[in-house]
Parts: structure tokens; C-alpha cells; sequence
């Protein structure tokens, strides 16, 4: 499973049981099961990635959000104690226990880039953030500012793209999640006419919820004939906090002025998504099928 071409650099997402903490970070007795706990990220992220990969076939916009997946792989990792060395042989001779353990491994694309937080920064004295230069009430490069919003437009997109396929965040990704590819790096697609001039991945599929693997099934957005129109998403300025100083800082308190924004047809061409009366509609036949009320069910945490 993966693409079948042999990439020049790639990354390895490395599920080694113990890279995590044994003890309980607020709970010092408590014992975790590490081993439980890796192998429960590697489920997840792996069963993510598998159906991402599927997805990005038929929709440009998860094959532009999404890294690459070039696959899946556990190797046996020899265990030595402190101070031992890494040559000792595999296998206890004094009792024939083989000592190793499985780590399982995922490979996905490389992106050349910066993450959205590496410009980001508190403001000195204050709990506000801000871009690396300023942002907001400071900033007036227009440049700068359409750059920042076409990117903010990207994520919102890719945002929408995950839930229409069952690929749901179960809290929203904080900045570090987020890659802007330079745009001289050999994957760059330089026509982007349809996705926006700048290219955001989210490397980050730990905290997620694959509904087709899930007890819950399908939400509404997978009935959906296109992705919900971000207008309509619960993903706006006040849940994506951890932007906050990449957009206008009035949106969070200002909801008309973001509105007028993510409605203009400049940045979201409505033709591409399902907009609100033909969500109605389908909620409405979904929610006679399911003999339920008339809840437009978003997300599976909610």
C-alpha cells in the first residue's frame, strides 16, 4: 500500500514503545502500557493514511493536503540495557529469550518548508500571538497579508476535504501541524489555479478519527456530494486558535467580518462545495432515514 515511485527523501514516523513515558505524567504510581500506547498511534495514523492515500486518487485537494504515503513496515529492534552495547548479540544465551521488540515504522513524503508556528510568537508581555514580523494591527504589507490569507484559505479547504472523506480531528491541529512547502522545492506544483498559490500539509494524523473504522459510521459530510462549504464548518477563527496572529485578529471577536471573507466567491469558489440549502436538504433526508432529529452531526466528538 503507497505510491509505487522510489522518492529521493522521505520521512520515517517511528512508533518505538520506548520513546514514551512509563509513568503517568500527573499520576506518578501509575504504570503505563507503553507498548498499548504506541501501537495505538501507529493504528491510527497508519488506518489514516491508508484511506487518505485511497481518497487522494480521486480528490486533488487530500492529495495536496496530505503527505505522500509510501507505506507501513515493523522491524525488530534488539534491546540492550544502560550502558550495554548496541553489539551484543540478540539472544540471551543464559536462558534462550530473544530479546527484541517490534517498532512499527510509516513513510511518508518529505516536505521542503517551515512550519506555520516557526513564524509565530507571543507578544512581548502579553498572551497574544502574533506573525514573525508582526501581524495584524501592525503589518500592512499587502503582499504578506494575501499570502497569509491564501494559506489560512488552504487550511480551511483541507479541513473540510478530511471530514468529507471520514477523516476526522478529534481537537484542531495546532500550528506545529502545518508545513508550507517552499515553493522551489522539486514536488511544488507551480499551477495551482484551482488549490490556491501556496501548498500547506498536515503531517499530523495521531489525533484523528477514521469514522470507516469507527462504531459511529458515516457522518453527514461523507453523504455530501462535494466538501461542506468552510462557511458552514465549525472550523472557524475561535476553534483555530492556535493560528491565531496568521489571520486578522478581529475575526475571533468579529464574526461578520469573517463571514464577509469565507463567503466571497474570490476564495472559495462555491461550485466546489456543498453550500447550506443543499445541506439542508440532504441533513433533512438523512435525519428521516436515521428516525432522528434534525441534527447536522459534523463531528464525531461532538
Amino acid at each position: 500500500m503507497g505510491y509505487s515511485e522510489r522518492p529521493t527523501s522521505v520521512v520515517a514516523k517511528i512508533y518505538d514503545p520506548l520513546l514514551h513515558s512509563q509513568v503517568h505524567i500527573l499520576r506518578y504510581s501509575t504504570r503505563l502500557d507503553v507498548v498499548d500506547i504506541a501501537d495505538g498511534e501507529y493504528a491510527t495514523e497508519a488506518s489514516a493514511y491508508a484511506e487518505l492515500h485511497e481518497a487522494a486518487k480521486t480528490k486533488p485537494i487530500i492529495k495536496d493536503f496530505v503527505p505522500r504515503f509510501y507505506g507501513t513496515w515493523t522491524t525488530m529492534i534488539k534491546n540492550t540495557g544502560w550502558g550495554k552495547s548496541n553489539t551484543r548479540p540478540a539472544e540471551d544465551d543464559s536462558n534462550g529469550i530473544l530479546h527484541e521488540r517490534p517498532v512499527r515504522i510509516i513513510l511518508i513524503e518529505y516536505i521542503e518548508g517551515k512550519s506555520i508556528s516557526d513564524n509565530i510568537d507571543y507578544l512581548s508581555g502579553s498572551y497574544r500571538r502574533a506573525l514573525v514580523p508582526p501581524a495584524g494591527d501592525t503589518d500592512h504589507d499587502p503582499n504578506e497579508e494575501a499570502k497569509r490569507l491564501d494559506i489560512f484559505a488552504r487550511i480551511l479547504h483541507g479541513l473540510v476535504a478530511l471530514d468529507h472523506v471520514g477523516v476526522i480531528p478529534h481537537h484542531h491541529m495546532p500550528a506545529t501541524k502545518f508545513i508550507i512547502e517552499k515553493p522551489n522545492s522539486p514536488t511544488y506544483v507551480e499551477k495551482r489555479k484551482s488549490l490556491g498559490k501556496h501548498r500547506v500539509v498536515l503531517i499530523g494524523f495521531g489525533a484523528v478519527e477514521v469514522t470507516r473504522c469507527s462504531e459511529k459510521g458515516p457522518l453527514n459530510d461523507e453523504h455530501f456530494p462535494r466538501p461542506r462549504h468552510p462557511a458552514c464548518s465549525q472550523n472557524t477563527p475561535q476553534r483555530l486558535h492556535g493560528l491565531y496572529g496568521w489571520y486578522y485578529h478581529e475575526w475571533p471577536m468579529n464574526w461578520n467580518m469573517f463571514s464577509k471573507w469565507v463567503r466571497d466567491g474570490n476564495v472559495f469558489d462555491a461550485k466546489d462545495f456543498t453550500c447550506e440549502d443543499e445541506i439542508g436538504a440532504i441533513v433533512k433526508r438523512l435525519n428521516a432515514e436515521r428516525g432522528c432529529g434534525g441534527q447536522d452531526i459534523q463531528k464525531a466528538d461532538s
